[in-house]
């Protein structure tokens, strides 16, 4: 799976006022876990990822995720 738009911010709680890393189109993005009910500001809910192209871990709205697979809920 993939992101959608360039430089995507994966944050560190599912919020967008947390410390953030990076995912960009063409990186091998890894959809871990989402939030049943979250909404995020861009519509959506919190998916959390693992860019594995530099190891950053955090959450994105899934609209931005190419086939979301939303495998399991989040346990926070």
């Amino acid at each position: 799976m993939q992101v959608t738009i360039p430089t995507a911010s994966l944050f560190q709680c599912p919020a967008a006022t947390c410390n953030q890393g990076v995912a960009d189109p063409g990186d091998d993005v890894a959809d871990l876990c989402y939030l049943p009910g979250s909404t995020t500001p861009w519509g959506g809910v919190w998916d959390l990822v693992l860019n594995h192209a530099n190891n950053h871990v955090g959450f994105i709205s899934n609209t931005y995720l190419t086939s979301p697979q939303n495998p399991a809920h989040c346990t926070l």
